[in-house]
């Protein structure tokens, strides 16, 4: 199978798979096309378990905006 289609089902970029040919993770060989075909499938990076910490950054442009802060934040934090 030809790395860009490995790359498109597991949901990485092309240049991502192609680091990880490159470096000996993943692999396959080059035809004379310069075409990369993948012997074996790749498989998708494991996420750690648990919840997901994501930070919370909120700005305002004036001053005098300041008190909306708070608001900017629990918004936010509920979407």
């Amino acid at each position: 199978m030809k790395l860009s289609v490995c790359a498109h089902e597991v949901g990485i970029s092309y240049r991502t798979a192609f680091g990880w040919f490159k470096s000996g993770k993943i692999q396959g060989c080059q035809m004379d096309t310069g075409t990369l075909l993948i012997s074996e499938p790749i498989r998708a990076p494991q996420t750690a378990e648990g919840p997901m910490k994501v930070a919370i950054d909120t700005r305002v442009s004036a001053a005098e905006n300041k008190d909306d802060l708070d608001g900017q934040a629990i918004h936010l934090s509920n979407y």
